[in-house]
Order: C-alpha cells, then structure tokens, then sequence
C-alpha cells in the first residue's frame, strides 16, 4: 500500500512542465509514470488546484481577478462543477475505502485526483494503473470525462453549462407541470454574473447537442468493443478519447489496430474542435454544393 504522505522536490524544469501542462489540462509529464512518479501528496494537491483553474471559464478567473467575488461564485458553472466533484469525491471515497483495505484518507487522496483529473480533461494519473480498480469508479470517471468542465476553458466533454441546463430544464420542466399551464414563466440561468433568459430555442438545441454527443460515443465505444474488449474498457477508452483526457486502460498504444487508432484521432479531433458545430458547417457545405449543382443545370 503506497505511503500516505511523502514530500518530493521537483526539479525547475519539471515543476514548469507539469504547472503549463496542468493549467492547459494537457496532462502531458515528464515522467512516463506521470504525477504517481512522485507519489508526493502535495504534488497531487497542487496539480489538483492548477487543472480546476485550467478547466475554469476565464472569463471567471477576470471576475474573480477584479473582486467580483459573488459574481464568480454564483456563476453556473462554478456551482455546477463543485457540487459534481463533491458528489463524486464521495462516492470514490465509499467504493475505494474497502479496494485500499479500509484506509479513508487513500481513498480520498486517489478518488479526487483522478475525478478533477477526469472531469477537467487534464489526463494526469496519480496511480500506476487502472486495471484491477472496481467497476463504479470506472464509471464515476467515465461521467465525469463525458461531463468536461467550463466553457472558455482549455478542457473537453460536453462543457459544464450544457450540462447544468440540462438539468436545469429538467426542473423547469417538472415545475411548470405542477402549475397552472396558462401562467407564462421566463427562466433564467446566472452566466458569469448576468441573469440570462433561457427560452425554448436554447434548451432543445442544447439537447440536441447532449444527445449527438452521446450517439458519437455508443459509435466510438461499439467500434472498440468489436475487438474484443469489454463494454466496461471500451466507453472508458472512447470517452476519454473524445473528451481529450488521454487517461487510458490500455487499448489505446502503438500496436493497438489502426481502426482503434483513426477511431481515437477522429475522437479527440471532435472532441477539441466542438464537433456538433463541425458537422452543420460541413452539413452547409454539402448544401451549398447541392445548390450550385441544382442551379448550373437549370442553366443550361
């Protein structure tokens, strides 16, 4: 069982790479080992710190810079992203306690780490390896790499505020039921200190969103799974691919099938470059050509 506390120096140059590649949530290390390398609790806590304000809007970091303290803190996404990581901290904690003989604070240490390593996008790994952890933390962290963190933040996943209306909706939607149906209601999200009104338009092309990323990652996830590797391997390898995390139970490498790597490259581009705006520009583009079409040979 690792140590619980063990205090490492880093040297300049690592301690630059891992500060830029945290905050960037690029989780890239100079150690192939990553931050368990170090096995530093208070290397883990640092990076921990920099991959939250990595995966924070920053446009948040300039209200929080110039004071506007309640602005900040009542921003959705900051709300949203705390409450997530406690939930999911505490789950970890009851699902780990038992996998590292009984111990709370190793649990603790290991189960909030690799959630805001997930969540964020950042990738680094304070353990040597996933194989052999139990099923639910699996899943905690394929949620929590499907969810991604801040809009206007360096990390990937369906971003925080299309996940926060998400269920914000959901709630509208519950309450307007119990009402009076010809009472009109406008709604209202707090988006970095503004109180923005949410109308129908938002909320269905925010679905529409959720629910094409979800159908990119069954696709990605049946395509490894059609190799031979589990449903349980194949959603985490996929979701940490199209989220741009880059944490892997290894089927991702240098001799895994060229489909498990252009599946994986196709992935992380979408995943970058919010993909469902790639496919109405490339969707446009085929109309566009159509037309052009449809008009030359009513020319001629």
């Amino acid at each position: 069982m690792p140590s619980i506390m063990r205090y490492v120096l880093l040297s300049p140059f690592d301690a630059i790479n891992h500060a830029i590649c945290a905050v960037a949530t690029g989780g890239f290390s100079t150690q192939a080992g990553s931050i368990a390398a170090y096995n530093s609790l208070a290397i883990e806590i640092v990076t921990m710190v920099l991959m939250i304000l990595g995966g924070t809007n920053f446009l948040a970091h300039l209200m929080l810079l110039s004071g506007k303290f309640k602005n900040f803190f009542s921003h959705i996404e900051i709300k949203s992203i705390a409450i997530i990581i406690l939930i999911a901290t505490v789950f970890s904690i009851l699902i780990l306690t038992p996998f590292y003989g009984g111990s709370f604070s190793l649990a603790l240490r290991y189960g909030s780490f690799q959630f805001i390593s997930a969540i964020t996008g950042t990738g680094y790994q304070s353990i040597p390896s996933f194989l052999g952890l139990p099923a639910a933390f699996y899943g905690i962290l394929v949620i929590g790499m499907i969810m991604g963190a801040g809009v206007g933040s360096t990390c990937g996943g369906m971003k925080q505020y299309r996940v926060a209306l998400a269920f914000k909706s959901l709630f509208w939607s519950v309450k307007d039921q119990l009402f009076h149906k010809n009472i009109i209601r406008k709604h209202y999200i707090n988006k970095l200190g503004n109180k923005m009104v949410v109308d129908k338009d938002d909320i269905s092309q925010n679905y529409a969103f959720l629910q094409f990323y979800i159908m990119v990652l069954i696709v990605g996830t049946l395509i490894f799974s059609a190799f031979g590797y589990s449903l349980e391997d194949s959603l985490f390898e996929f979701a940490s691919a199209l989220g741009t995390v880059g944490l892997s139970v290894g089927i991702t490498g240098y001799n895994a099938h060229p489909l498990i790597l252009w599946t994986s490259t196709l992935g992380m581009f979408l995943g970058r470059l919010e993909f469902y705006v790639i496919f109405i520009a490339i969707s446009k583009m085929f109309i566009d050509l159509t037309r052009k079409k449809v008009n030359r040979y009513q020319n001629i």
